[in-house]
């Protein structure tokens, strides 16, 4: 049996410098991906816009696309408006604790 030696203090120090690196790239992460998804949420807004449009000018348009269309956009914004309300839930439990 044998005993695993003690790790130097620079090892550690290198390993806590690569944890406190990977931080905050997955915080941008995180920032990134919500502001993909508000983008996805207006093109899909806009989209519907530009459907219910020509749907209004134009019989050639079917309703059943353009029914579609405004389905997407309202199910996405709910969803935006949902992760929203987890991410203020989050901050206001945090800011509630005590240190």
């Amino acid at each position: 049996m044998t005993i695993a030696p003690i790790e130097t203090v620079s090892a550690l120090a290198a390993s806590a410098a690569k944890t406190s690196i990977a931080s905050p790239s997955s915080s941008a992460d995180f920032a990134g991906l919500l502001r993909q998804g508000i983008q996805q949420t207006s093109d899909r807004l806009d989209a519907a816009d530009r459907q219910l449009a020509a749907f209004a000018l134009d019989d050639t348009v079917p309703l059943h696309q353009v029914t579609f269309a405004i389905e997407q956009a309202r199910l996405s914004l709910e969803l935006m408006l949902q992760v929203r309300n987890q991410v203020m839930q989050a901050y206001q439990q945090m800011m509630s604790m005590q240190l």
